[in-house]
């Protein structure tokens, strides 16, 4: 059935509109003050991007030795980023003070059964009660986790903060045994929140599989390496402006963004502009599943530098042979103004190739 011109017509002013406002929004926002935005109900933080420091490029020794470590040949790159260890991360939240925020907020997307959460939360709020080995135990029987156990923690060097942590969980069972674990820890459940929820590029409703608590590889295109006939359930997906809006109390910057759910991350941060625009730390993961075969590393670089947000060391030192390559790996980005932080991924990244 064909539609009436004028129909056509009508329709394509309308999307032109629409993208007007949405680039003049994009604009106010990027201008805008920090804590100077509202929605009519609150205030909130947003970055304010000008006159950010900038990104060095990499030097030509600097990008030879990247070759030499990752192995960039053949259009691939050598697994060396799929267990992640952000060593800077602890050692900033353990040795400074000022964190850049009075109320924490930590936010984890593919939460699986929040041991991470725990020592994230641990961290940014200072607080011992969020103990990594006792939450171990009140989970009970789970899948052991891919990358191993975790066998330390953050230390709590500094007085007590407020805050919150987000454990955002789509798959059922992982949801049940988190809110199993907080009863049997007695982790407060106002401060380190589970939601049982997707996360995407916007709201809806998704059949998530089931898979044993603790399976790491499933998402919402399903599990990989399971066993057949696991149960699909019917699960709320948000966008995280949207999740960040209704169930996040604090409205200042959000200190950690992790998100992990299995190749539909750059789903996730496309549906998190506003979230962007108050994130300091973010991690993510690149993967060969789910959706991310239809995009590039580019992609997420191009949306994150308009945020004024970093891909260590991917931002000013990016290779060709990061557009063919597809495979589990995770990146770590920071926000150009959250210097403290910068300077310690920096700082790691020379000590890296220095040792080569």
């Amino acid at each position: 059935m064909s539609s009436h011109p004028n129909s056509c017509l009508k329709t394509a002013v309308i999307i032109v509109l629409v993208v007007e406002i949405a680039l003049y929004i994009g604009y106010l926002r990027r201008n805008s003050m920090a804590l100077n935005l509202e929605d009519g109900e609150h205030v909130w933080y947003s970055h304010y991007n000008l006159n950010l420091p900038t990104v060095e490029k990499c030097t030509e020794e600097q990008r030879s030795k990247i070759e030499v470590q990752l192995g960039l040949s053949h259009n691939r790159v050598k697994g060396l980023s799929g267990c992640f260890d952000a060593d800077w991360l602890d050692a900033f939240f353990e040795e400074e003070e000022d964190i850049g925020t009075e109320h924490f907020i930590g936010i984890s997307v593919g939460c699986n059964v929040g041991t991470d959460a725990i020592n994230t939360a641990r961290m940014g709020m200072s607080d011992p009660k969020f103990d990594v080995f006792s939450w171990i135990d009140a989970l009970g029987e789970v899948v052991p986790p891919v990358c191993g156990k975790k066998n330390r923690q953050g230390a709590t060097n500094f007085p007590l903060r407020e805050g919150e942590m987000h454990c955002i969980e789509p798959m059922p069972s992982n949801a049940l045994v988190l809110n199993n674990a907080i009863r049997a820890s007695g982790v407060d459940e106002g401060r380190f929140v589970v939601s049982h929820a997707a996360i995407s590029s916007s709201n809806g409703v998704v059949k998530f599989p089931n898979g044993g608590p603790g399976y790491e590889a499933c998402g919402m295109q399903g599990c990989q390496h399971a066993d057949e006939g696991i149960g699909l359930v019917d699960v709320n997906v948000y966008s995280l402006d949207y999740y960040v809006s209704k169930f996040v109390k604090g409205r200042g910057p959000i200190n950690v963004l992790s998100v992990d759910v299995e190749g539909w991350d750059f789903d996730a941060l496309f549906g998190a502009s506003s979230v962007l625009d108050r994130t300091y730390y973010l991690e993510f993961e690149y993967h060969k599943v789910g959706n991310w075969a239809n995009y590039k590393l580019e992609n997420a670089l191009r949306l994150l530098d308009h945020k004024g947000t970093g891909m260590w060391r991917i931002t000013e030192c990016y290779f060709a042979v990061y557009d063919k390559w597809h495979d589990w790996s995770n990146v770590g980005c920071v926000h150009r103004s959250y210097a403290n932080l910068a300077k310690r991924m920096e700082d790691r990244f020379n000590s890296t190739l220095h040792s080569l």
